[in-house]
């Protein structure tokens, strides 16, 4: 977690349950980056001077985010690997964008989260991986 502490502008937040992944965006740095869920493995996916992303989400190996900047405001997606091309999905939506939430028949049922229940011998920020 002293990784996000050092962010700029930590603008979005979300998780790979698969993969243990923490991904999230950073405003000031024009960022996008990616670390496991123990703080390892601190990884740039996405960096432009012209980006802006603003909140972002992860489905099936594709993070997906609301960049504020470009194409007076606009949804792109990409590969969540370093470096990979993005694609620009829909653009001049304007600046009022604040969230983007992916739903899908094929996202795992809910399990009870232990995090909520104070079952968790997490110091900082207990972030529930879909196990017991």
């Amino acid at each position: 977690i002293q990784v996000l502490g050092s962010a700029g502008h930590a603008a979005g937040l979300t998780l790979n349950t698969d993969d243990r992944l923490v991904y999230w965006c950073d405003a000031r740095r024009n960022s996008i980056f990616s670390m496991d869920y123990d703080g390892m493995n601190l990884t740039l996916l996405q960096h432009a001077e012209g980006l802006s992303p603003y909140a972002l989400a992860y489905h099936n190996g594709i993070i997906y985010w609301i960049d504020l900047a470009g194409d007076k405001g606009s949804i792109k997606s990409a590969p969540a690997t370093p470096n990979a091309t993005s694609s620009t999905l829909s653009s001049k939506l304007g600046d009022s964008l604040k969230d983007l939430t992916i739903i899908s028949k094929l996202r795992p049922p809910f399990k009870t989260n232990p995090c909520a229940e104070g079952k968790h011998a997490c110091a900082q920020l207990c972030l529930f991986d879909g196990s017991e």
